[in-house]
């Protein structure tokens, strides 16, 4: 195989022995013809440079790259060539297709705008080949100028089309971004938006000046001079002593006048603690400070707002004008000053979102708030309506229509009321129903729901608690991997974005809250493997089966379980190279069910003191209906003319025929629910006070239905499978069990074999 050799000067390569000083023909004769030497300003090597002071590598990576289009990098690496027979004249060929191709613009890049229109927040841009590419068919005015000055410059310093041709694209750019920020000149600021282009900037400004194009910094006068100290000529700044904005001085006007009045002494603000400032002779404040609190009502003691100089800075009124010089500490000092607001004007948008502080507000006597407009007092007159006559004897009514009261006086209802509002000024006052408040506004179009309480955009308040539940639930996940080592952290979070079906693999979300109990299961795990300084990949079986060992019963079948999730996410996710639990189990005994005695449930609905309780043990007890599944039963799944229950189990419909004292519990609750919450939109059958008039209309929780199982002293498992159990003494059949509780043929079976060991089938293999 033919060996390759690498030029020294200019690296290309080409077939050859494996001489190791060679050059090339080319850079043989560029030897002879510039035998000067120095530091290339583009590869930073030690060359022999040509007329534009480069040296031949280079130059000819620059002609590669001016006849493609694409932006010269200075410096920049040298582009490796290979030298063989034809390759430069196909490659020539090549680059002129390449360099006669016409060039289209795709999008519409820095537009230009009105000439002398000041650009409120400057920006700085890093423009290179994508906007050179799209700005190749746009002409300027000045643009034949400009060619013709580069040309003169260019014969002036000896320098090829190479550098004419880099010069002329940092032209090219200057002028686009001048159009776009309204400028009719250029200076060093829109000049330097180049990305990798700080070649030839010199030059540039030299054609500009040449042009009567440039806009150089300006000239300090020597009356300007004493008051602008290190700061550069041209920058808008800040006033040094008031701090007001927009002045390319150190001092504003009203600042250099106020240090030349009589009887300004040089000394310490009472208020920001400044030294060197000129303060008045009695107040002892400088006159931002004075100029802002006689301004200000009530003077806050921690800031001085911020102004524009000019017409629109604190002016300093009169000494009788000028308010208590110490700050108000408790809101009921101004507290009369809040007794009349303007409301926001209909399509007036907010432009700065901040919390409000509605101390002050709530400080407000009642007979001091600002009178409601008519449409308010319809609305609250509305909300009194359908307030429940009583809400489990929760005496709160009147402090909601206060509240309500309260927030339409000061916020109107030409926009939608903010919640996080709502929440602030509710948790100043006495407990209210903020559930009831919030629903009522939303369902009117009233509210604008909290951002940053729900991370969805824009979700429907309906679904705002499983925002805010996912929420909490992340973060007490994110509190316990800080816990962790990064490694082993980042080892969890990938299961987790698994689990949440965000992996290599689509599969179905889990919940955030059957993760936060799997990793509370797996932690004590991994926090102990942290500790002897292990992550995830450095976990072998003997690790595992020692953890498992000890541990017993279903506390080693929950750690089992979880660490087998988490090694299976991990090895999809190409974190781990084998499994350790692949060929590890556990032996799970089979529990037979057993039967609750007879007087344990005797008097059991006696013991239960609320109707919704008595209801769901009935269920649970009489129908083998599980608790979870009487929690989410709906309204409409009740037929009270036909004395039937109709539901869905394992996702087939399911009827549940009610006995006599099934009906008459059904008919205690729907009564005693009547009487407490009429105007309850909640469509589920089981209701509390919290979750009754909730806007995210939830199912009763399972703790709340626990409540009353924990009173007869048996759980919601052991009642069902008593009823399941006594039903298979009954008869021998599985399938009268999947007709009748609509339970798994596999439960039904083992369910009859539990009853009748004599009739049990040997097991099939």
């Amino acid at each position: 195989m033919e060996r390759m050799r690498q030029c020294e000067d200019c690296l290309a390569l080409a077939p050859g022995s494996s001489r190791r000083s060679w050059r090339c023909r080319g850079c043989q004769l560029w030897r002879r013809q510039y035998p000067q030497r120095g530091v290339c300003p583009r590869c930073r090597c030690q060359q022999h440079l040509g007329q534009d002071g480069l040296c031949r590598g280079c130059v000819l990576s620059v002609r590669d790259e001016q006849a493609t289009d694409t932006v010269l990098d200075f410096p920049a690496p040298t582009q490796l060539r290979l030298l063989f027979p034809g390759a430069a004249r196909e490659a020539w060929r090549l680059g002129r297709l390449a360099a006669e191709r016409p060039l289209e613009s795709r999008r519409c890049v820095l537009p230009a705008v009105m000439p002398g229109q000041q650009v409120l927040f400057p920006v700085l841009r890093r423009l290179g080949a994508p906007e050179l590419v799209d700005l190749a068919g746009r002409r300027w005015p000045e643009e034949e100028a400009l060619k013709q000055h580069t040309l003169v410059l260019a014969r002036q310093r000896g320098v090829g089309r190479e550098w004419c041709a880099q010069v002329g694209r940092r032209l090219r750019l200057a002028l686009a971004v001048r159009d776009a920020e309204g400028e009719r000149k250029v200076s060093r600021e829109i000049l330097d938006q180049g990305r990798g282009m700080q070649f030839g900037a010199a030059a540039a400004q030299e054609v500009l000046e040449y042009a009567g194009l440039w806009h150089g910094p300006t000239q300090v006068t020597d009356q300007m001079r004493p008051h602008r100290k290190g700061v550069p000529a041209g920058i808008v700044t800040g006033c040094a002593d008031c701090g007001s904005w927009g002045i390319t001085t150190r001092l504003c006007n009203a600042c250099v006048g106020w240090h030349r009045g009589e009887h300004r002494s040089m000394g310490r603000c009472s208020r920001c603690a400044r030294d060197g400032l000129p303060v008045h002779p009695k107040e002892g404040l400088c006159r931002g400070c004075l100029a802002f609190v006689r301004n200000v009502r009530p003077t806050p003691a921690g800031f001085t707002q911020l102004t524009f100089a000019g017409s629109l800075a604190h002016q300093l009124v009169g000494k009788t004008a000028k308010p208590p010089l110490t700050p108000a500490v408790e809101h009921d000092g101004h507290a009369a000053s809040l007794s009349t607001c303007d409301h926001v004007i209909q399509g007036q948008t907010t432009l700065l979102s901040v919390p409000r502080d509605w101390r002050a507000v709530h400080a407000v006597p009642h007979g001091a708030l600002p009178p409601l407009s008519s449409e308010a007092v319809v609305l609250l007159e509305q909300f009194t309506v359908c307030l429940p006559a009583t809400a489990g004897g929760q005496q709160n009514h009147a402090h909601s229509i206060e509240l309500l009261h309260r927030v339409l006086a000061y916020t109107g209802m030409a926009e939608p009321i903010a919640e996080r509002d709502v929440r602030t000024l509710a948790a100043l006052g006495p407990k209210v129903s903020l559930h009831r408040i919030v629903f009522f506004l939303h369902e009117r179009g009233l509210l604008e729901p909290d951002r940053q309480r729900a991370t969805a955009a824009a979700p429907s308040l309906a679904r705002l608690d499983k925002a805010r539940m996912d929420a909490r639930h992340r973060q007490a996940i994110e509190d316990k991997l800080q816990r962790l080592p990064d490694a082993m952290a980042g080892q969890v979070r990938t299961w987790i974005a698994v689990r949440r079906g965000e992996g290599r693999r689509p599969h179905p979300p889990a919940d955030y809250t059957r993760i936060r109990r799997d990793l509370n299961v797996v932690l004590p795990v991994l926090t102990l493997w942290s500790q002897d300084g292990l992550d995830l990949r450095q976990i072998t079986t003997g690790d595992v089966t020692s953890a498992l060992s000890d541990r017993r019963g279903h506390q080693a079948r929950g750690v089992h379980h979880v660490l087998l999730s988490i090694f299976r996410a991990l090895k999809q996710e190409r974190v781990v190279f084998a499994n350790p639990l692949a060929r590890l189990s556990l032996t799970t005994p089979v529990r037979l069910p057993e039967p609750l005695p007879s007087d344990r449930l005797r008097g059991l609905l006696d013991v239960i003191d609320s109707a919704m309780g008595r209801l769901a043990v009935g269920l649970v007890a009489v129908h083998a209906i599980k608790v979870t599944d009487v929690a989410q039963l709906p309204l409409t799944a009740l037929d009270l003319a036909h004395a039937t229950l109709h539901l869905r189990l394992r996702g087939q419909p399911h009827t549940v025929y009610l006995d006599t004292l099934t009906r008459r519990l059904v008919d205690d609750w729907l009564h005693e629910r009547q009487q407490q919450w009429p105007a309850s939109p909640n469509p589920h059958l089981l209701v509390t006070t919290h979750s009754a008039h909730h806007p995210a209309l939830p199912p009763v929780s399972y703790c709340a239905l626990r409540h009353a199982f924990d009173r007869t002293g048996i759980t919601p498992r052991q009642l069902w499978s008593d009823r399941v159990l006594d039903e298979a003494r009954q008869t021998a059949d599985p399938v009268h069990l999947v007709q009748l509780f609509g339970i798994h043929p596999g439960t039904a079976v083992r369910y009859v074999h539990t009853a009748h060991p004599d009739k049990a089938l040997p097991r099939i293999r």
